[in-house]
């Protein structure tokens, strides 16, 4: 068989050649199979032929491949019999390995100006055209330990042509893959599993490229757990503890403990910030034992601790709280142990429960939440995301070139989390099954009296108040040395009075407040003092808050007819001078009977007057439902 063989070395500067008068040797092609060697994915071709050439054309096509190590952009025989068929149809649009090649041999004829060139191409392509990715196989292991929970570990290879030309490195999705730059590590995201359902988590995910940079391998591992993760939470667990005693009249103890560790980037959200974040989400978790509604306890002690502030985000969340054997109400459904213990929920994930294989976006620059950027690698043979091929690529400038490097790219993005959801299902089962359990020794019967519903009452166990009027009226006497007369009586100057408040409250689990009848009309504050003490807990948790509050406050003379208790004294030796008594005739408490949460009760002073209907009756205390006993 004799035809012309068309062939176009690589480089824009390179024109077809053509070979005439070709006699096609052999032409070879076999399948080639995926990993699996059971599944073609393309075919492999080599074919084999010699002509006569010239010594001027020999030399010109000589020269055109040495200098483009024998890389065709194509190489194209047509039929000598069919002009639109073609024997040979080969290009490195199509090529599998940034091919064809073609290996050239010549030998003289003795003396004649002509050659025997014997030539050799080889080339592979995809079963599919257009297909960046060749083949991609994996194998999977399930692991079942002790108590049924599975572990998934999956190994895979995928391989992409070489022969794709465009300049797009758009990441490539598992639904828009194609029309990339042949980069294996673009198809991460494209290519692996996500996590079967609710409470599974991937432990870890390792990405290699081969040697040729088209080949991407990979190990996923994936474990079974009771339960998913809040958005934004990678790694955590809980533990709870529950214990009551009669020394504490069945006052139970509570303690959860809650380790969470974050996504990389918990930067700039709306409603939490880093490790304030993933407090949040420990809390929720924590209503999962301790009463959700955090309702009928009391907490005494919480700790956060911080760690590996330097490495990212992680924290120790410990929260102990006591609570009552009932509720406010006195009914025996929320015994702690009954309705918390094992209790069920369910933690909703309203984002992907899968982490971005490319890692979480971090900002570029520290403080800078702007730009947030993640990392995938180049391939050996650019030296950047924007440079074309360089060493390895076959470019001959390379000397002028920077070497190319093992390096990573940004890819910009932001991460998303959804609202922390934790969703308590409540459990039926209350004291009586539970008591039946302890053959009745599990009562509920201690009940704190008079509580505010919100489980430890807040009553004022004692009140004693003090108010002490001390009225000065500045008048001297002088007496005269004789034994008869009068004696000799001025006022050196206006009367004043001073007034002083002292109150002492004694309340539960609560700090008193200031309760003080406001200061008299025109009276100036001397000075105020507001002293609270508390005392230790006694075995049930309570603890009492003693508040001592005192305050000397001044009234002067105004001089005018009646103002403030002051008048003029019109008849008697002291005719003109000026006195003071109390407005009203009477001198009341400091503390007011309307109310024991204000600061300050707008009623009137303590010189208010005693037929007052606000007062009347009322005993000067605090309200008769206050009171401990």
């Amino acid at each position: 068989m004799s035809t012309d063989l068309k062939i176009k070395p690589q480089g824009n500067a390179q024109n077809e050649r053509t070979i005439k008068n070709v006699n096609l040797e052999s032409y070879n092609c076999e399948p080639v199979l995926a990993e699996d060697n059971m599944t073609p994915v393309g075919a492999r071709y080599q074919i084999s032929g010699t002509a006569i050439l010239d010594a001027e054309d020999w030399a010109d096509i000589e020269a055109a491949l040495s200098g483009n190590s024998t890389r065709l952009e194509y190489a194209k025989m047509i039929s000598p019999t069919n002009a639109s068929s073609l024997l040979i149809d080969l290009s490195r649009q199509e090529s599998d390995i940034g091919g064809p090649f073609i290996k050239i041999t010549a030998t003289q004829v003795v003396g004649s100006e002509v050659a025997l060139v014997r030539f050799d191409i080889s080339d592979q392509r995809s079963l599919c055209a257009n297909q960046p990715v060749v083949s991609h196989v994996w194998t999977q292991t399930m692991a079942v330990d002790q108590v049924g929970r599975l572990t998934r570990t999956i190994n895979g290879q995928m391989r992409v042509s070489r022969a794709s030309q465009t300049t797009n490195v758009e990441l490539a999705a598992t639904n828009s893959w194609n029309n990339r730059r042949p980069w294996a590590d673009l198809y991460r995201a494209a290519i692996l599993p996500a996590l079967p359902a609710y409470g599974w988590r991937r432990e870890s995910q390792q990405f290699a490229y081969d040697i040729t940079s088209t080949v991407l391998t990979y190990q996923v591992i994936d474990k079974q757990y009771l339960h998913d993760l809040p958005d934004g939470v990678r790694v955590g667990d809980m533990e709870f503890s529950y214990e009551r005693t009669a020394q504490d009249a069945g006052i139970g103890t509570c303690q959860v403990v809650v380790e969470l560790e974050g996504d990389q980037n918990l930067y700039g959200r709306a409603n939490g910030f880093g490790n304030r974040y993933l407090v949040k989400a420990a809390v929720a978790l924590s209503k999962a034992r301790i009463n959700a509604s955090y309702r009928s306890i009391l907490v005494t002690r919480m700790r956060v601790t911080e760690r590996q502030i330097l490495s990212g985000f992680s924290i120790r969340f410990e929260l102990e709280a006591q609570t009552f054997p009932a509720s406010a109400s006195a009914s025996a459904a929320i015994v702690p142990l009954a309705f918390m213990v094992g209790q069920f929920f369910t933690v909703v994930r309203t984002t992907s429960r899968t982490i971005s294989p490319y890692g979480s976006f971090v900002p570029v620059t520290i403080g800078d939440l702007s730009t947030n950027a993640s990392y995938y690698m180049l391939p050996h043979w650019l030296e950047s995301a924007t440079a074309d091929t360089k060493l390895n690529g076959m470019t001959c400038d390379g000397k002028t070139l920077d070497m190319p490097v093992a390096d990573l790219v940004t890819i910009t993005g932001a991460n998303t989390y959804g609202d922390v959801q934790v969703i308590v299902t409540a459990n039926a089962e209350g004291v009586p099954e539970m008591n039946d359990q302890f053959d009745g020794k599990y009562e509920s019967s201690s009940v704190q009296k008079s509580n505010d519903g919100d489980g430890y009452t807040q009553v004022v166990a004692h009140t004693v108040s003090l108010a002490n009027v001390h009225a000065k009226s500045n008048i001297s006497r002088l007496s005269v040395m004789y034994t008869q007369g009068a004696d000799v009586v001025i006022q050196t100057r206006k009367p004043e009075v001073r007034v002083r408040e002292r109150l002492e409250v004694c309340q539960a689990n609560k700090a008193p407040a200031r309760v003080m009848r406001p200061m008299p009309s025109g009276a100036i504050l001397m000075h105020e003092d507001w002293n609270v003490t508390f005392g230790k807990f006694d075995a049930q948790g309570q603890r009492m808050f003693t508040g001592v509050y005192e305050r000397e406050v001044m009234m002067y003379d105004a001089g005018l007819t009646s103002s403030n208790g002051f008048y003029a004294i019109t008849s008697g030796p002291l005719v003109s001078a000026r006195g003071w008594k109390a407005p009203q005739d009477v001198v009341v408490a400091p503390l007011s009977p309307l109310g024991t949460d204000a600061s300050q009760v707008t009623t009137a002073s303590i010189f208010v007057p005693f037929t007052d209907a606000a007062f009347v009756n009322a005993n000067y205390g605090v309200p008769q439902q206050a009171y401990a006993t």
